[in-house]
């Protein structure tokens, strides 16, 4: 049996002790983070990834080399991707009950259950919960699925990207250590205002969490979601560069109603720890930037649930985060990629050029043997 991990019972103390996980959890989730990066803008057509620091989790992205040259790809990789997708798409995801016992009692109570649960996780919705889980989980190795519930006939399936988990301790050496769970992402002030768990519009908790304002429909570059690194995308060409928000109160004139041009948002840390038989022991909600304030917690342990928050990984190696399908292709697909970049451009130089054969007894160096711009020399013995 392992052991159970508790939050301080104390308010002050356990809002100390979550911040301090989240910052630890993100520091050793950068590592991890290069790799979901790589993935990503691998498959998306670019080859240029340079000033990697896996400590920091940042790294540069380019679509040219230093040369401002696009260089040749092999997109294979996007074929097996895709065959492994269909695959995954093939599997049946729906939830069903199974009987304990073969008695009638038994075979009743499972069969009135299976009805329950086809109503209210409908096909549709596990369509979309598959076409919504395979791809990340091909592309990142790790996704979380959380189960949401706004009513009595309102449930549905939430993935979780990898970026937004972290493990509870934050430094497991396998998904085995795992005692609890930690959510962290940034939403809208005001949608943590109106949930039913958190204290109302007006409370003072509120006044001690740090937030910022962001352009409305975009998602705040200064703390990147991926993790607390971030992406820059530059390069002789071909890169992206992130501009600053632009001041148009001159242009548009100044106005007495209420600014919705941008929204105040803020970090939200959702906390769940784990029984020692793997239920629900406590829920917590907190939120803040630099400091964490607790809005909501409450325990679960005598009501027996599951845990509403699963992580799946495609290839389990040791760590909480697992490895990806495409991650495992990424460095063969790179060497056929050079490969095959030279073979062409030696057909090319071979077209465009030809060879020009030097006799031996001209008394060249074999230094200078070497052809100018895809010129090849070959050295003949005349007879």
């Amino acid at each position: 049996m392992g052991f159970v991990y508790k939050i301080p019972k104390d308010k002050i103390q356990a809002e100390a002790v979550i911040g301090n996980m989240v910052l630890q959890g993100k520091s050793q989730r950068n590592p991890q983070s290069i790799r979901w990066r790589i993935a990503n803008y691998y498959m998306m057509g670019l080859r240029e990834f340079s000033a990697l620091n896996y400590a920091e989790g940042t790294v540069s992205v380019s679509y040219l080399n230093e040369s401002g040259v696009l260089k040749f790809r092999y997109e294979e990789i996007i074929a097996k991707y895709q065959a492994q997708l269909g695959r995954l798409y093939g599997l049946n995801l729906s939830p069903t009950v199974r009987k304990k016992g073969v008695s009638l009692d038994g075979l009743r109570k499972a069969s009135v259950a299976q009805v329950v649960l086809d109503a209210v996780i409908t096909q549709d919705k596990v369509s979309k919960a598959k076409v919504d889980v395979m791809p990340p989980l091909l592309m990142y190795g790790t996704v979380g699925l959380g189960l949401w519930s706004e009513g009595p006939d309102s449930h549905g399936i939430e993935v979780i990207p990898p970026w937004e988990l972290l493990p509870i301790p934050v430094n497991v050496s396998g998904p085995s250590d795992v005692r609890g769970l930690m959510r962290i992402r940034y939403v809208p002030v005001e949608w943590i205002k109106n949930l039913n768990i958190t204290p109302a519009k007006g409370s003072n908790v509120y006044k001690g969490i740090g937030e910022m304002d962001i352009p409305s429909g975009n998602m705040p570059i200064e703390n990147d979601s991926w993790g607390a690194g971030s992406v820059s995308y530059t390069g002789s060409g071909g890169g992206f560069f992130i501009q600053a928000k632009k001041d148009s109160s001159m242009a548009r004139g100044k106005s007495k109603k209420k600014d919705e041009m941008n929204v105040p948002v803020t970090q939200l840390i959702e906390v769940w720890t784990e029984t020692s038989d793997g239920f629900l022991a406590e829920y917590a909600v907190y939120a803040g930037l630099s400091e964490v304030k607790e809005l909501y917690r409450y325990d679960h342990t005598a009501s027996k649930y599951y845990m509403p928050t699963q992580v799946i990984r495609d290839v389990t190696v040791g760590s909480f985060w697992g490895r990806s399908y495409v991650d495992l292709l990424i460095p063969l697909n790179n060497e056929l990629e050079i490969a095959l970049s030279s073979i062409f451009q030696s057909v090319n130089d071979f077209d465009l050029y030809g060879s020009q054969l030097w006799p031996a007894t001209l008394g060249v160096p074999p230094l200078a043997h070497r052809g100018q711009h895809g010129l090849k020399r070959i050295t003949y013995e005349p007879e």
